[in-house]
């Protein structure tokens, strides 16, 4: 895993585009391609941890380590957790859960050649038969910029009868860091600070297959953060609390499976850049049938309501059709999804930057097909044709929030694998057909690992490469007062990117070795926020006890 974390899960993503200031300990985002952070939804367990004052979610409070699973929902309309499909696209987030896995210690301590160091320890074990405890902690340090993160977190599970588990969760993120302002932006040198907490109960029931009937689960989300502006003598203040309930149940039929899921929740907003504490109610109500069909195809039928008040309800349906073989799989979906005007965009107040109370939810609108076959048993390929319409945008000027004309775009992405012998050749690509873009209008990858014994099978040697091509592609710049990225004038050149990684494991100790940019090439993906920080870095991850 690269050090900077959940972002670069999906760096060879075609479908998918990093929001990075390229300077270690400031906020990354990701977001669906051609899509701004605040329209790409994360879901973490199923709860979504947007931040209600902006809309988007920073991957920085979320290390890698913690999760099971991260994957988009385009191609798995079935979330794992819950069998819960998603109709308004997004991220999957699943957390590491030790009932399904072995008990494990490990160490991990990181070096780079540029000031950085982190520590990284897990720790997972049964405590009796019934009961299971997992507890994680990674501390970072970058010195250029004094930024210091502080990630822990713990998971208590207890299966309290054959039928009956119940887990509590707790997560708590801190990051401090200072923009340098290496080449002078219009706000000059700022520290951004942030205390991130999350709590989640919950209480699940299962068959006797073992898979879950139903469920019922709250959690506790508050957020306490400040931007302070050396230059400009000035600071912002934001705060949020978030509470949701869930009610989850799940039930196979004949011909294929019913999933339904409640939710309610409130969000309270407030800081030195709104006139008041605000508070945001809502409910949602979704559910989803699958029906298996004859001759191997699958059709998934979903309904989602949303409601949130003071706005309109949103009526969402989606459809998924699935054909599949043992070596072909067609897959075709439609999907309606909303969104609903974060805090900022409605009430946010400061030097000059007004919200736009009378804003209209954003309708998206999207079509995708896809083809996913082998060719060869060592061979895997996916194609992927995808057309989003976009109504009322909410856009950021600069100085205020206001609804957009309706966007349009479409793209075609493809990925491919080959494996042989030793080596292993990923390559992938996408292309922008028509429409408003916002990512690169083009893009490409390839990526080369090697795998093998040597020493008679006492030193396993692990080897890999990527290089990556980004077109070009408009101009984004931030407000930092608003948080808030908007499109500029002018297009930015396209660049290629390369990194490498060596392990070498020795029984339960992995020794490895990474560079990002060894040629240094100077890009920027955010005006005024060029590439600074990533090059050499090696360390060691020790499984201490399994």
């Amino acid at each position: 895993m690269n050090y900077t974390g959940l972002t670069d899960v999906f760096r060879n993503a075609p479908d998918m585009q990093a929001f990075d200031f390229l300077e270690m300990g400031l906020p990354r985002f990701t977001s669906d391609l051609h899509l701004w952070p605040q329209q790409t939804r994360f879901y973490w367990d199923d709860f979504e941890v947007n931040d209600p004052i902006t809309g988007m979610f920073s991957t920085k409070l979320l290390f890698p380590d913690a999760l099971q699973q991260a994957a988009p929902f385009a191609w798995q309309p079935t979330a794992l957790y819950t069998g819960q499909p998603e109709t308004s696209g997004g991220i999957g987030l699943y957390s590491r859960m030790i009932l399904k896995e072995k008990p494990y210690t490990r160490l991990m301590y990181r070096e780079g050649d540029f000031g950085y160091t982190d520590l990284d320890i897990t720790f997972a074990r049964f405590l009796d038969s019934r009961t299971a405890v997992q507890l994680g902690g990674v501390n970072r340090d970058y010195s250029p910029n004094g930024y210091r993160g502080t990630h822990y977190r713990g998971l208590l599970t207890r299966e309290i009868s054959r039928h009956l588990v119940g887990r509590f969760f707790y997560r708590k993120s801190s990051e401090n860091v200072t923009f340098r302002d290496v080449y002078g932006t219009e706000f000059g040198v700022f520290r951004y600070n942030e205390v991130w907490e999350l709590f989640r109960v919950e209480l699940m029931h299962l068959n006797d297959a073992r898979h879950i009937d139903w469920q019922i689960r709250a959690l506790f989300n508050d957020s306490r953060r400040a931007y302070r502006f050396n230059t400009l003598d000035q600071q912002t203040k934001l705060r949020f609390d978030r509470l949701v309930v869930q009610g989850i149940y799940n039930r196979p039929w004949k011909f294929g499976a019913l999933n339904m899921l409640v939710e309610s929740g409130q969000n309270k907003i407030w800081g030195n850049v709104f006139d008041r504490k605000y508070t945001d109610s809502y409910l949602n109500l979704k559910s989803a049938t699958r029906f298996r069909l004859p001759d191997s195809l699958r059709l998934t039928a979903a309904l989602n309501l949303n409601a949130q008040w003071g706005q309109p309800w949103q009526l969402n349906p989606a459809l998924y059709l699935n054909w599949q073989n043992n070596a072909l799989d067609v897959q075709l979906s439609a999907e309606q999804s909303g969104r609903f005007p974060c805090a900022d965009e409605r009430f946010f107040n400061f030097n000059g930057i007004g919200a736009n109370r009378k804003i209209a939810p954003e309708r998206h609108r999207e079509l995708r097909g896809g083809l996913l076959w082998k060719t060869f048993p060592w061979n895997h390929n996916r194609l992927a044709l995808v057309y989003h319409h976009i109504s009322d945008e909410i856009l950021f000027t600069g100085k205020t929030f206001v609804n957009g004309a309706d966007r349009d775009f479409a793209f075609f992405e493809g990925q491919s694998a080959v494996k042989w012998y030793k080596f292993g050749f990923y390559t992938g690509g996408q292309v922008g057909l028509a429409g408003a873009l916002l990512g690169p209008d083009y893009s490409a990858y390839g990526k080369l690992t090697y795998h093998d014994r040597w020493l008679k099978g006492h030193l396993i040697i692990d080897a890999a490469v990527n290089v990556k091509y980004l077109g070009a592609r408009k101009q984004v710049a931030y407000q930092p007062f608003a948080e808030r990225f908007y499109r500029v004038s002018g297009k930015t050149g396209g660049f290629f990117l390369l990194n490498y990684k060596i392990v070498a494991t020795v029984k339960d100790a992995r020794l490895f070795m990474e560079m990002d940019n060894p040629f240094a090439q100077q890009y920027e993906i955010i005006r005024g926020y060029p590439e600074l920080y990533r090059r050499l870095r090696f360390g060691v991850s020790w499984v201490l006890w399994n």
